[in-house]
């Protein structure tokens, strides 16, 4: 029987951070960075932290925001 895998949130917004999925270190590390403005938004995007336009997109935003 095939084991059931589990979800991962690639982001997580909570108050005034963003907690980013770092999909470089994937499957064999979960590891979250912390985006808390535009600057640090640049770089995880920039350093191929996030993939695939619609999540850089939402992280670009949330970043803005921040």
């Amino acid at each position: 029987m095939p084991e059931k895998t589990q979800s991962l949130k690639p982001i997580i917004f909570k108050g005034d951070k963003l907690l980013v999925l770092d999909q470089r270190l994937l499957p064999s590390k979960e590891t979250f960075r912390i985006v808390d403005g535009a600057i640090s938004g640049f770089n995880v995007i920039k350093e191929m932290v996030v993939r695939g336009a619609p999540l850089i997109g939402v992280t670009a935003a949330y970043s803005v925001y921040l």
